[in-house]
């Protein structure tokens, strides 16, 4: 059977536990494992709560070239803002914010490890995609300064145009100039009825079907 192999951040952590209702059973599957029985394929979710670029990079470099009989790789990118890092026993942390950079620094950090992912699987010849699973910056999709710089940045770096588009789901990722992310474009509704609650804006049950059949039609 083949595999697919997914990392992102709580959006697809089988371990995720709600902050805002801990009595909360959030045991539903989530959308990686309901993508990999669409494709009739092994599961492999390397997906980690509160993580950032750096750990899901990581974790696929460190997963992918030793794994045999690859049939898809998603890489589920987090907010560019996200800090990273690993202990001496290997395992890793993180912060919600890094405290070193700003919104330009962050996207173009971002976009780096768009391109080094797409040169790992092209490289090793292994089908891969890529999404900006929630908004790319702090402020969300089209309001704050922030937002702005972060755009203005984006469309100057010197990677942009070296992604390749047919691999990376909702590309450019800013509405702005024609693209998404899956947090605003399919879970976010006025309602909220594909979120936890009005605190808590983690997919629900639904909502992880709504990604893993979105995902399954896009792929």
């Amino acid at each position: 059977m083949k595999k697919l192999i997914v990392s992102g951040c709580s959006w697809c952590d089988t371990k995720f536990e709600s902050v805002f209702h801990p009595e909360l059973d959030c045991s539903w599957p989530k959308w990686p494992e309901m993508l990999a029985e669409k494709l009739g394929m092994e599961c492999i979710n390397l997906g980690k709560g509160g993580s950032g670029s750096e750990y899901i990079y990581n974790s696929l470099l460190e997963t992918v070239p030793h794994t045999s009989n690859i049939g898809l790789v998603i890489a589920a990118w987090s907010k560019s803002e996200r800090r990273d890092w690993q202990k001496q026993n290997k395992t890793w942390n993180n912060e919600r914010f890094d405290i070193k950079g700003t919104n330009e620094y962050w996207i173009q950090r971002q976009i780096r490890y768009y391109y080094s992912f797409q040169i790992l699987c092209e490289y090793i010849k292994v089908p891969y995609k890529q999404v900006q699973m929630l908004s790319p910056t702090q402020y969300g999709d089209g309001s704050g300064i922030g937002n702005r710089r972060a755009l203005v940045s984006f469309e100057t770096s010197v990677i942009i145009d070296l992604i390749n588009e047919d691999n990376f789901i909702g590309w450019p990722i800013f509405k702005e100039i024609g693209g998404f992310n899956i947090q605003n474009k399919i879970v976010h509704k006025p309602d909220r009825r594909f979120e936890i609650s009005n605190e808590d804006a983690h997919p629900n049950k639904k909502g992880q079907e709504l990604i893993a059949d979105f995902m399954y039609e896009n792929i």
